[in-house]
């Protein structure tokens, strides 16, 4: 059985499991493993990255839901004008 290559996204060592669980969603299990570098200071690195980009969709998500309501509330403003 091949295992699979999950390398550091900044050194490129191969990443360790620290820490393995399963989950049931709608009467399925999955197997979920968390996996870091092991390397802290590197590990530290992708935390910062990740956290970051985690923050920017976060911020994408609610731009696009305050144009959602804009949107919303222009279109009843017009239907109010027309009647």
């Amino acid at each position: 059985m091949l295992k699979a290559k999950n390398p550091c996204i900044i050194c490129g060592k191969e990443r360790v499991v620290i820490k393995t669980y399963t989950e049931k969603v709608d009467g399925a299990t999955y197997v979920v493993k968390l996996s870091a570098c092991p390397d802290p200071a590197c590990q530290k690195k992708v935390d910062a990255i990740l956290a970051k980009e985690k923050s920017q969709r976060q911020g994408i998500k609610e731009a696009s839901a305050r144009r959602e309501l804009e949107r919303v509330e222009r279109v009843k403003q017009s239907h109010k004008k027309a009647n």
